[in-house]
């Protein structure tokens, strides 16, 4: 098998011995994006962050890398004015195989934080978004169509239709959240794929919850959200490795040109038998 850039999420690294995961490294190039590690920190399951974090200190020291943060991204596209070329983080990875994790903690902790703010207005947008489309779906006789896709229990058909929808009106979205940029985005950005995802989550959100009936009182899509950051990096890779069957099903319909896999051993069909 040919050398592949693989993404993991915090669910491979944590459900998968150290051994099969150093072995992935050493075979391929496996990419621990920002967020697995911001969630590494945050953790309250077992084993708890000081093991996870440890776990993916040691992960790195075998041959993975670490990726920069999503904000780190767009910062870099936003001053390039062109695609982001490459997403490993080459000098946290350095300081993580130099140092601890422990040792860089802080610093990782600072830029989610940096990021965490520069995102809580494009959450909030998001999020009236849903809100102000839902109460588009409940007040019309019209809503009722939108249930037809529920009853095939279908997430990747209706995640399609959004996409699809929001191709043609990317541009003007691009305009609320990239202002002075906007002009420059295609389809090939970071950026562009960061917030179609948004909104693809937003309209999906608002078409559950307008099946459900439930209230927008206690509306957060942050945790989701967070969830879907790990795509910004599959854009960039060969293979999504993950049991999330929700980030799973995005993956496969926003970024269709990607291997998504489930199990490391069928990416280590000639290095393993297990």
């Amino acid at each position: 098998m040919n050398k592949l850039t693989i993404i993991i999420d915090k669910n491979i690294l944590q459900g998968s011995s150290l051994q099969i995961l150093s072995t992935l490294a050493q075979n391929h190039s496996v990419i621990l994006p920002h967020t697995l590690l911001e969630e590494c920190l945050t953790t309250e399951r077992a084993p708890g962050p000081k093991l996870l974090l440890k776990k993916a200190e040691d992960l790195v020291k075998a041959g993975a890398f670490a990726s920069l943060s999503q904000g780190r991204m767009l910062e870099i596209e936003r001053t390039k004015l062109q695609p982001l070329q490459a997403i490993i983080d080459e000098v946290g990875t350095e300081q993580i195989r130099n140092n601890s994790i422990e040792d860089v903690q802080v610093d990782f902790q600072k830029e989610a934080e940096k990021c965490n703010k520069a995102f809580e207005p494009i959450l909030q947008y998001v999020e009236r978004l849903a809100k102000a489309f839902w109460k588009t779906l409940s007040g019309k006789d019209y809503s009722a169509d939108w249930k037809q896709p529920r009853d095939d229990n279908d997430l990747s058909k209706r995640i399609e239709k959004w996409r699809k929808a929001t191709d043609t009106q990317m541009k003007e979205w691009l305009k609320v959240f990239q202002p002075n940029i906007h002009s420059h985005i295609t389809k090939d950005w970071t950026t562009w794929l960061i917030f179609q995802l948004l909104v693809v989550y937003g309209i999906e959100w608002a078409f559950k919850r307008n099946l459900s009936g439930q209230s927008f009182e206690d509306f957060d899509i942050t945790n989701d959200v967070y969830d879907l950051n790990y795509l910004s990096c599959v854009l960039h890779s060969d293979v999504l490795l993950s049991r999330d069957n929700k980030l799973r099903t995005f993956a496969q319909v926003m970024v269709p040109t990607k291997l998504i896999c489930s199990e490391i051993r069928d990416l280590l069909v000639d290095q393993i038998d297990q």
